[in-house]
């Protein structure tokens, strides 16, 4: 609608233009050469100005749109920026102990040796847990994921075998070989102490019958 108007005023401007150079030179009652130059630098004059004009307007109406554009770039890669930065938990390997208590109709207190093994190419590590009473163990690999959580420290869960060294007797996971489950937390508090606490869900993990074992651990450990 403006670009209309503008191209409407324009024209109209010429027509005046022109009328009065041609009346000047209907009184006159003769074509000068001067009037035909009058007329000339008229035309130029506001051809000039309405192409400063448009150009003005496209040159504004340009910066705009630049403008704005590079405001969402900038707000977009911030956004992103922010967006992308990574948690970092606990890294490194470690060994540790601790106390273990089976919560099963025969409870069987105890103590844990717990150890990890860090693989930096991904987010898993094999882990390595003996459990163990006054009349039995249990040896235990285990292979867990991990996530990290906060600054040095892990959430995990996973998945092994327990292998009872004389099934019959109990551990606090139970008295037989069985598939385990397990989840845990651990945390470094210094630079070379780890504490860490898991639960472990030993599967079919009784002689007498098909019930599941369930055990608690807590302990301490040093990190290399």
């Amino acid at each position: 609608m403006n670009r209309q108007q503008n191209d409407d005023k324009t024209d109209l401007n010429l027509s005046i233009v022109t009328a009065n150079v041609l009346n000047e030179m209907h009184k006159n009652n003769r074509f000068a050469i001067g009037s035909v130059r009058l007329v000339a630098l008229k035309l130029k004059r506001l051809i000039l100005q309405e192409i400063t004009m448009k150009f003005s307007q496209k040159i504004a109406a340009t910066l705009s749109v630049l403008s704005a554009v590079a405001l969402a770039s900038g707000f977009l890669a911030s956004s992103a920026s922010a967006q992308t930065v990574p948690t970092r938990g606990m890294d490194g390997s470690y060994v540790g102990a601790g106390v273990a208590a089976g919560l099963n109709e025969d409870t069987d207190i105890g103590g844990n040796i717990q150890g990890r093994v860090d693989l930096p190419v991904a987010p898993v590590s094999v882990r390595g847990a003996v459990l163990f009473s006054d009349d039995n163990s249990a040896i235990m690999p285990l292979l867990t994921y991990d996530l990290p959580v906060a600054r040095n420290t892990n959430v995990y869960a996973g998945a092994g075998y327990s292998f009872v060294e004389n099934d019959g007797r109990g551990t606090p996971l139970g008295n037989q070989d069985s598939v385990v489950l397990t989840t845990g937390v651990e945390s470094s508090v210094l630079r070379n102490l780890v504490l860490y606490g898991d639960v472990k869900l030993g599967i079919d993990a009784f002689q007498n019958n098909s019930n599941a074992a369930v055990s608690l651990q807590a302990g301490a450990g040093y990190r290399f």
